[in-house]
This record gives C-alpha cells, structure tokens and sequence, in this order.
C-alpha cells in the first residue's frame, strides 16, 4: 500500500531529510519495488513529502523576476532570476551547497546595461553554467562558466557578435560537453547560434559569421530551445517565416560526434495554411529520450485567431520524421486558445500538458501520447495557467503550474500533480497509477505567483519548483523541494 506523507513547512525540513534517509532503501533480503515518488519504509511504498517554503523563506530580495532552475547529480541546485532594477538590473544565481543557498550577481563590466533572460544548467559533475542577454542600445549574450569545485568564473566579453543577441539557453551533454545557444542579428535577418565546448576543453568554438547559423539566411529566426539526450543527440528548434507564415524548424544532431544541420527554409516541420503562434508562451520546445527518439512541440492557428492548438512533429530513434498531416492533425482539441505546451518522452511515448482557455474557462490539460483524450488537470472554477512538466527515470510524471484562488482573483499559488506511470506488486494500483490530488507549495499570501519553473535530478528523482512570487516590482524568489 501506499501511506500519504503530510506536507512540512520551513523549521521542520530536516524531518524530512532524515525521514528520506531513513526510508529511502528497504531490507536487502526483501526489496520493495516502489512506484515513482514513493520510498520504501520496511514493508511499505510511503508517498515522498514536499519540502515547502514560509514567507521568510525568500531566496531573493524584492524586485524578482524570469526565473530559471536546474538540479544536477549529488544534491546539486542552481536557481537564476534578475531584478527589476531598470537602470541596474543583474542576473542572479543562487547555489545549494550543504542545504544551505547563497547567491552571487553574474557580474560583467558594463555599467549602464540591464541583466535579462537568464539560463542555467549543471552537468554530470557539478560543473556549471550561466549565459543571459546584457541589455544596452542593443543586446549581447554573456556566459558564466562553474568548475566542478566550485567558484563562478565571470565572462569578460559577450560570447555573441556586436550585433544585437538575445535569448540564449545553455545544456550540457555527454562528458561534460558544453552547448549554448541563442538568437543573433547578422547584419540583414536573425539566426540560430550554437556555440559548443568539448569535453576536457575550456574554450567555446562559437559562430563567428551567418555562414556557421543553424537556421536558413530568411527572415526572421525566433526563439530558439535546445535539448539534449543522455548519448548526445541533440536538438534546436525555432520558428521562423519562410515566406509570410511562421513555421516550426529543427537542427539535428544523431551522436555526439556529428556537426548539428541546417535547416533549409523550405525544411519546416508545422503545416502549411496557418501561422506558428508567437509568443514566450508558445515557443516550439524540443525534448530528446533516451533511445535518440525526440520530439518537438508548439501552438499554431488553425484559421481563427482565438482558434490556437497544441501540434506536435515526432522523430524516431531510427531518425525519421512525422510531421503533422494538416491543420486538423492537433493534439489538444480544435476551438480553444492553447499555449505554453511543455514535452517529455516516457517510455518513447510523447507526454505535452499545456493550458487552454475554452470560453470562460482557462485550465491545464495532458496527453498521455496514447488513444486516450486528453485529461484535465487543474480543477472547475480556478483559472489555471504556465504548467511545466518533468519526468524521472521510473517514468513517474509531474505538473506544477499557476492557479488564481477561487475566493479571490487577486490571489495566485503554485500547485502540482504527480502521477507514477507504472503499476507494481508492492504499490496499491488504483493510487500507483492515477494522477494525485493537487498540492500547494506555495506561500499562502496574496500577490501572483506566475511561470513557476522545475528541474528533476538526474541520479536520485528529486524535484525542484522555483517561482517569483509577489506583486510586479516586489515579487521575490521562494523554492519547493520533493528530497
């Protein structure tokens, strides 16, 4: 059976961690095989607690916003954010070192200029790093690196061209393999950049011209993402307008030996008759699994304005690509207005939860990648919006996103769901394999508390949610933990 933990708030977090200790193997002559989000406590599967914050808690001051996340082997935990200083905004990066977190500015010599859009990342043995846009006349991205012992090492020259840059994400591959990308003016039109380190080295190959861009010399090339698989496969994805219309295009690599390829304008992977939607909440997002299967994942009209839908390309692990047939060929349901889609691959199945307003009613909604309708989520009469999606190597699911208090409109609070994916001897079914009741982990105050953020470490299943929470100029920083 499964015994449901309660839930623990600041003073008490070292309860938790010695009950996960203590619970966390069972007997060796006779061990439990639990689902996901369980530990093993003697004979039983005990349901793992959330670690939430009290309002003292803040790991920021006030002015928080574009809050990022990342968990890596060993406990390690990153938390980024910027301030909402105009003049002299910064990038911040708070550590988690030995359950306790202290943060340092992502400082560069550039009096004036304004930290925005932070991205982080750690790898397989705490090594670390840092990229954000530099805000003056125009933009350049900056990148930060950490070694495995620690000590932030600060850029002295922006990684991207004179020109204006924005929006970079950093990942890491196999071996400590380094990837940074992001958006980059040339002169006439914008690219996709990648830069990358190779493993053992400390220099960055970084695109020096337009000739070395993922993305086809048109128009426009917007908001690219960037994944990468346990073997090196890799993927970039952006939309860009070929003609009139935003499309969907990919950059592939197969291992992590090969040159990532460039997409030809005529080589989007979205239907024709409709424009990509284009908004932060609508960015196409690639996901690689474990087999080199991969996935890539956006919002796109179907005609209407108000009429957006979640679609979906898949590749398989042999490499070939299904696009979507038409307009028709849509994950969530034709006639509402959808965004934020988020992807993850279990067991080579495409799992997207998204947010959709139909009419009045605005909430979050998953798809299993099987003949099932999607499922609702969130509940009636709350406005839910900004879900994120993770998946741990049990295949066990979670969905943290943002909801309004159905007493007040005014109040919003971070929530989430779990689900294990799997059904065992020693689990009780009807609970193993459900989507649990929602839980709150946020702080219990008034103010919004919008796009929360997670991050699901690769070695032992924990979770991390950040968020800002608060009003638009005073939200700070809070964490939830699920050790």
């Amino acid at each position: 059976m499964i015994v449901i933990a309660g839930r623990h708030r600041g003073p008490s977090r070292w309860w938790i961690v010695a009950l996960w200790s203590a619970f966390a193997c069972a007997p060796d002559d006779d061990p439990l095989d639990c689902p996901a989000w369980t530990a093993a406590q003697g004979d039983r599967c005990v349901l793992r607690s959330w670690v939430v914050p009290d309002q003292d808690d803040a790991l920021s001051e006030s002015g928080a916003r574009e809050v990022q996340v990342a968990l890596g082997p060993g406990g390690a935990a990153l938390v980024a954010w910027t301030d909402a200083d105009p003049v002299d905004g910064r990038v911040f990066v708070a550590e988690r070192r030995d359950a306790a977190w202290s943060s340092t500015p992502m400082h560069v010599d550039d009096g004036g200029s304004v930290g925005l859009e932070p991205a982080i990342a750690i790898g397989p043995a705490g090594e670390a790093l840092a990229a954000w846009k530099q805000q003056r006349e125009d933009g350049v991205v900056f990148l930060a690196t950490r070694p495995p012992t620690g000590g932030w090492r600060m850029p002295i020259a922006p990684i991207s061209w004179a020109q204006t840059a924005y929006e970079p994400r950093v990942a890491f591959g196999p071996d400590a393999e380094a990837l940074v990308s992001w958006n980059q003016w040339t002169g006439t039109n914008f690219g996709v950049a990648l830069g990358l380190r190779a493993p053992g080295s400390d220099v960055f190959a970084l695109p020096e011209d337009a000739d070395a861009l993922l993305s086809a010399p048109v128009n426009y090339a917007n908001a690219p993402r960037l994944a990468v698989g346990p073997d090196g496969e890799g993927l970039v994805a952006w939309y860009q307008a070929p003609v009139d219309d935003l499309m969907v295009y990919v950059s592939e690599r197969r291992d992590a030996a090969s040159p990532f390829t460039r997409a030809e304008a005529d080589a989007f992977v979205s239907p024709g008759g409709a424009t990509v939607d284009s908004h932060t909440e609508a960015n196409a997002t690639p996901v690689v699994g474990d087999a080199g299967e991969a996935a890539v994942v956006w919002t796109q009209q179907r005609g209407e304005p108000w009429d957006i839908a979640v679609f979906a390309a898949t590749r398989t692990a042999a490499g070939q690509w299904q696009r979507p047939s038409s307009l028709d060929d849509t994950i969530s349901a034709p006639g509402a207005f959808a965004r934020c889609p988020q992807p993850a691959l279990v067991d080579g199945a495409l799992v997207v939860t998204w947010y959709e307003t139909r009419g009045d009613d605005t909430a979050v909604w998953v798809d299993h990648g099987d003949d099932a309708d999607p499922e609702r989520l969130s509940a009636e009469g709350v406005e839910a919006v900004h879900p994120v999606l993770g998946v741990d190597a049990d295949g066990g699911l979670v969905v943290v996103w943002a909801e309004n208090d159905a007493a007040s409109r005014d109040t919003w609070r971070v929530v989430a769901r779990r689900r294990s994916n799997a059904v065992d001897a020693d689990a009780d079914a009807e609970l193993a394999s459900q989507w649990r009741a929602v839980e709150i982990l946020s702080v219990p105050q008034a103010g919004l508390a919008p796009t929360p953020q997670l991050a699901i470490a690769p070695d032992d299943g924990a979770v991390l949610v950040a968020w800002a929470q608060g009003g638009v100029l005073d939200a700070r920083v809070y964490v939830a933990a699920l050790p």
